[in-house]
């Protein structure tokens, strides 16, 4: 990996829910390392951080509102050598949030790269 490094507090999807209910949600840092997507494992500055996807895996990003949240990404992506898939979905604060997330992820997916020209061209 390159190094790019881009990273913040956000509202991840706890797994399995619909996005619907309050405690659907939990508040973590995200980071992304290269293309590597990571998400705090607790909510305390410093805790371990736990390797959720590659992006380059990629295989379906969307933007989308969840429940409260107006901007919220949706990424599926391949594991275990493309023989599954699961989505990671995350709500941001703002619009300009989910465009920054968007463009520092775009270089490793065409699908992410689409989504940010889509998304950005809204009004």
């Amino acid at each position: 990996d390159d190094g790019r490094m881009y990273e913040g507090m956000v509202w991840v999807l706890v797994d399995g829910q619909s996005g619907q209910e309050k405690n659907d949600w939990r508040q973590r840092r995200l980071v992304m390392r290269g293309a590597a997507l990571h998400v705090q494992l607790d909510k305390k500055r410093g805790g371990a951080l736990k390797k959720m996807c590659d992006l380059r895996s990629t295989v379906e990003c969307k933007t989308l509102m969840l429940g409260k949240f107006r901007h919220c990404i949706a990424i599926t992506y391949d594991y275990d050598e493309g023989s599954q898939e699961a989505t990671l979905a995350y709500a941001a604060e703002t619009k300009g949030d989910i465009a920054g997330w968007l463009e520092a992820m775009a270089e490793y997916s065409l699908y992410i790269a689409r989504e940010h020209a889509r998304y950005t061209k809204q009004a």
